[in-house]
Order: C-alpha cells, then structure tokens, then sequence
C-alpha cells in the first residue's frame, strides 16, 4: 500500500481537477481558439460525462480496486497483462509529452540559455520523491495548491477587467456547426479524457468516497476554470492574438498591471502551469509504476518509480523535437485518447456487467 489512510473527497477532487488542468490553463483550452470556444468547452463536458459514467461504473463494481486490477479481473491473466501492458506505456507516453512541455515552456519563458534536460532532471527528482512520498502526502499538496491556483485564476480575471474588450467576442454570427464540434472533440480527448489515469490511484482512496461524487465535482469546477480562462483570454487578446500565440493565458496575462507598482502577472501563470503540470506529470508517472508494480507482483510501486522516471526523462528528450511537434501529432494522440478512454473502457463495464449477471444467475439457480 502507499498510504495508510487514504485521500478523502477533497483530496481526490484538488488531485483530479489540477490534473485536468494540466498544460491547458498555458497553452490554451483550445489549439484552435473561436469566440465560441467556451461553447465547445461546455459541449465537451457533455460529451466527458457519459464516458465519466462509465469510469465510476466500473469503479463502483469494484470497489478498492485500481485500474490495473480492474482489467485483470474483467480480461483475465493473459489477455489483462496485455491491456495493463498497452495503459502503462499510454501513461508513460503521457508524462513523457507533459514534461517535454514543462521544459520548453521554461525555457522559452524563462531561461532561454538553460538546456532542457536541467530542467527534465528537475522535474524527475520532484516527481519521483511525491510518488515515494505516497498518494496521501501528494492529496494533502494538492489541496493546498487547489486554492492557490483558483486564486491567481480568479485574480488575473478580476484584475484583467479594465483591459478587456468586449468587442472581442463579437460579432459571433452563424455558427460552423463542424468547426465547433472538431474543437469540442479535441477539448474533451485533452484534457477530459485524460482522467482515466486517475482510476489507477481509486486504491488508495477512502473506501467512503463515492467516485460519482470525486468525478462529478471535478468535472463542474474543471469546466469552471475552463470558461473562466477561455472569456478571459478571448477579452483580453482578441481571436486572432489567441491564434498567434503559443501560450496564450501567459501573454493575456502579461498585459495586465495594478497601478504602476504591480506588473508582471503572468507569473502567476507560470506558477499555475508548473503546479499543474507537476501534478499530470506525478499522476501519470503514480500509473505507470502501479501498473508496472502490478504486473511484476512488487508490493510497492514506490519501488520500481526510480528506473521508469529514468526511462520516461530520456525517451521525453527522442519522441519529440518541440511542442510544435508534439501538436502536429495531436490528431494521432485523440485518436488513443479514443481508444484507450472511451472504447477499452466500454468493453470493460459491458464485460464485467455481463459476469456480475452470470454470477447472480449461477447463485439463484444453485440457491
């Protein structure tokens, strides 16, 4: 076990919306920001909660179990330790594209002379001492860098008021009914459907805590942020800024002062960023070595993070040259996001209510 008391409601619910959030309160909800964009945020949700039903379905016919576990039991030895095989390198896919991220980003933004892989080392050995800290340590950060980040978000908003243009989310006109679904599909496969990592920590979670209560109440106050952050930048910038820029929230922010004292708020973006991004970089690295601790039967996944960090810190520096990269494969990327948040899935919760059946039937007739 990694803890012995395990993450209560509030704890589970800072773990999952900082996940959520990730790189997008940087780089942008949207890769192809509108004037409708908080509209396909909103319609994104719709399409998250079904697959978000399926989540806390199977989690609720398997109570205590993480990810892992759950496919064994539902697939069976073979062809279990497959799937697990196929969800730790999507994890370690995952983190390793985070933290490529992570370091281009402070690179460009704030030590433009400094290589890369300083700050990936960095960022490895704060990763690798939470996981070995245990989830509950990490619970107890989170809820505290929750109310960090909702304050520097709801501060920028405030504070950005004076320089918005209102004329900048207008004129809406017709609606690209096509367009807007493409980006309500790009939004909901990153970052929505990204949580299906968090089921690997559902074991180390009171036993009290309904996973439809920690979906739910993650789902609401990520989609908050989300349209908060998307009318912010759009007033602030314009479409075609937002366009334009990389990372759009850091230069929305940057124009922002208080008097002639108080300047440079976008880094309270940068803090924002690299707290979230640590927590979606400690999230998956967290999966990746439960499943990996899983399937080699370790008793502690804190035992075997040291080696697949390692791995995860070289390979981030070969699968990509640059974000820009990164973002040119993302049609690929929504593609698994497919396969591995919503069809796998599916076939689970349609399998194991299946066997759940099979089993109530087999006890009548033998009652």
């Amino acid at each position: 076990m990694l803890l012995k008391t395990g993450l209560s409601l509030k704890q589970a619910v800072c773990v999952l919306v900082l996940f959520i959030s990730g790189n997008a309160l940087v780089v942008g909800i949207s890769l192809t920001p509108e004037r409708t964009t908080w509209l396909a945020i909103l319609l994104a949700s719709l399409f998250y909660l079904p697959v978000m039903l399926i989540y806390c379905r199977l989690l609720s016919l398997f109570p205590g179990r993480h990810l892992y576990e759950i496919i064994t039991l539902v697939f069976g030895g073979i062809l279990g330790k497959v799937i697990s095989v196929l969800y730790i390198l999507f994890s370690a896919f995952l983190c390793d594209t985070v933290m490529r991220c992570f370091a281009e980003f402070l690179q460009i933004a704030a030590m433009p002379a400094t290589p890369e892989i300083v700050f990936l080392i960095f960022m490895f050995f704060l990763s690798v001492w939470m996981v070995k800290s245990g989830v509950d340590k990490f619970g107890q950060w989170c809820s505290i860098m929750t109310v960090i980040v909702l304050i520097a978000i709801g501060l920028t908003a405030v504070l950005g008021v004076k320089y918005m243009h209102l004329e900048n989310m207008f004129p809406i006109g017709t609606i690209h009914y096509p367009g807007l679904f493409k980006e309500a599909f790009s939004i909901f496969c990153i970052p929505y459907a990204e949580s299906i990592l968090f089921m690997s920590l559902f074991k180390e979670i009171k036993p009290s805590v309904s996973p439809y209560k920690i979906f739910s109440l993650s789902l609401v106050i990520a989609m908050g942020i989300f349209v908060v952050i998307a009318f912010r930048n759009t007033l602030l910038l314009g479409v075609n800024n937002l366009k334009m820029s990389y990372y759009p929230s850091f230069y929305a922010v940057s124009i922002i002062s208080l008097g002639d004292f108080f300047s440079r708020f976008e880094v309270l973006i940068g803090m924002i960023f690299l707290i979230c991004n640590y927590v979606k970089i400690t999230v998956a690295l967290f999966s990746t070595s439960i499943g990996f601790a899983h399937l080699t039967k370790v008793d502690q996944p804190a035992k075997v993070v040291t080696p697949i960090a390692l791995l995860v810190v070289s390979t981030s520096t070969i699968l990509f040259s640059s974000n820009v990269e990164i973002n040119g494969w993302l049609p690929n990327y929504e593609k698994l996001f497919v396969v591995f948040s919503v069809a796998l899935p599916l076939i689970m919760l349609i399998t194991a209510e299946m066997q759940v059946r099979i089993r109530r039937l087999l006890r009548v007739r033998n009652g």
